[in-house]
């Protein structure tokens, strides 16, 4: 049984040509950071938007239920899967924060795993994410 419980969790995240597909979600994910380097949260959004990657150009910036998926709470330094090319820093999510929608925005730290929110202003890293077609 342990052998089975090892080979689903290795699994789980599937390299792809044009990302990582999470067999959990079926979502599919870009593998490395959308080109641009640190962003603020517009430039974030614009920049997933007008992603082309493998022909699709149905990139967005993902919610931060969907990127806290990525969390591996058994890593640290990055805080995900080595799958991903991911920088030990923050990255962008689409979620406005509830009580102050205009003013600040939800994002995951990959070094240790949290979330937090900022203003739209600050600057933070991008992975965008697509719906996986089967």
């Amino acid at each position: 049984m342990t052998s089975l419980s090892t080979k689903l969790i290795q699994s789980r995240f599937e390299q792809l040509e044009v990302g990582v597909l999470d067999n959990s979600t079926g979502l599919i994910w870009t593998r490395d950071n959308v080109p641009g380097g640190r962003m603020n949260w517009k430039d974030a959004q614009e920049a997933c938007a007008k992603l082309t990657l493998g022909g699709f150009s149905d990139w967005r910036l993902p919610t931060i239920k969907e990127l806290l998926t990525l969390v591996d709470y058994g890593r640290h330094a990055p805080a995900i899967d080595s799958v991903f090319n991911c920088e030990s820093a923050w990255y962008w999510s689409s979620t406005p924060l509830a009580s102050s929608p205009g003013d600040c925005a939800w994002y995951v730290y990959f070094k240790y795993g949290l979330a937090f929110w900022d203003s739209p202003n600050g600057y933070g890293f991008v992975r965008a994410v697509r719906v996986g077609q089967f």
